[in-house]
């Protein structure tokens, strides 16, 4: 089993990661508290839900592991 990231950048990815989240998060939270509003909201989500992927391939997923 492997339990710890090889990339010494792991945790900065890791926490930039979870700030994605939160923004995505806190945008869904607008979008439900508005709809009739939401366009621009739901094309955000859309481009947070892109940047996190991109940070999610950038750690490299399971292979990034010892």
């Amino acid at each position: 089993m492997k339990l710890f990231p090889i990339d010494v950048h792991f945790s900065d990815s890791f926490e930039e990661l979870a700030d994605k989240i939160q923004e995505g998060g806190m945008v869904f939270v607008e979008i439900l508290n508005d709809f009739g509003n939401s366009k621009d909201k739901i094309a955000r989500l859309k481009e947070i839900e892109h940047e996190a992927d991109m940070i999610t391939h950038r750690m490299g997923g399971v292979d990034n592991f010892v």
